[in-house]
């Protein structure tokens, strides 16, 4: 248990916490974060006007029984994170028997294990100079 790098009671306060995003981001799969793209959701985004091929599913009926013209409902999608961890392993990260290394590891193991408690996509690399070691998504 010496060569843990975090405290179970740590990794704990991380679960109850996550990423807030103000700009919506394009993802790669369905995730909670706002997305600039419209799609399946929970949440009405607008309308527009029916075009030849779209799925009737969607169709605002009550809009249709009011104004006697094809709607189609449009609704938010929401996308995963893609996040990329960064590590700087070089000799300079070695400063005061590599209390500077230690630290820039712990903040990107916290900034992993958040972004994997809440289900987003998580990477990460060590550079040094260049490209040493990578993680893959």
């Amino acid at each position: 248990m010496d060569n843990l790098l975090f405290e179970p009671e740590f990794l704990r306060k991380l679960e109850h916490m996550a990423f807030l995003v103000k700009k919506a981001r394009s993802g790669r799969y369905s995730g909670q974060h706002r997305s600039p793209r419209k799609g399946q959701s929970v949440e009405f985004a607008d309308y527009r006007a029916y075009t030849a091929g779209d799925d009737f599913r969607q169709v605002d009926w009550h809009a249709y029984a009011r104004l006697e013209r094809l709607f189609v409902k449009l609704f938010m999608e929401e996308n995963d994170l893609l996040i990329h961890l960064l590590v700087d392993t070089s000799a300079s990260m070695g400063w005061k028997e590599g209390r500077k290394l230690k630290l820039a590891k712990e903040i990107a193991g916290a900034l992993g294990y958040l972004a994997l408690v809440n289900g987003e996509q998580a990477g990460a690399a060590a550079l040094d100079r260049g490209l040493t070691r990578f993680l893959p998504i």
